[in-house]
């Protein structure tokens, strides 16, 4: 879905799928992508790491070492107040429920790479 999505929007980006909270790391960890910003979509129930461990992880290493910020958006079937509390205290930025709709990720894109384009204008 989020590949149609970003062809439908004509997003020029790279979508890199991992299946556990330990890809998450080694991607924000690894050396070619220090000057990237990144949106990463994470679940909650994933096998050796889940989300929100691997969010406050990457969280607590950007806050010692580096500059670069990430966006988290987390996706779960856990829509209770408690666990989406704890999710944004983990880093998360947005979180969204299950089953996410694919015009809610639409306007969702729509309206951060707008933001972002905005953003990155005013520094021009």
């Amino acid at each position: 879905m989020l590949r149609s999505i970003k062809n439908e929007l004509n997003i020029h980006s790279e979508i890199i799928e991992g299946v556990d909270g330990k890809d998450i790391i080694d991607y924000c960890f690894n050396p070619m992508n220090n000057n990237v910003k990144n949106i990463i979509f994470t679940d909650e129930h994933m096998k050796e790491m889940n989300g929100s461990e691997a969010i406050k992880y990457v969280r607590d290493y950007e806050k010692k070492f580096r500059n670069i910020y990430h966006l988290f958006v987390s996706i779960s079937s856990l829509n209770n107040e408690k666990f989406q509390k704890e999710i944004i205290e983990c880093g998360a930025n947005f979180v969204f429920n299950k089953p996410l709709s694919k015009n809610k990720l639409k306007e969702f894109l729509e309206n951060i790479v707008n933001k972002l384009f905005i953003i990155l204008a005013s520094y021009i």
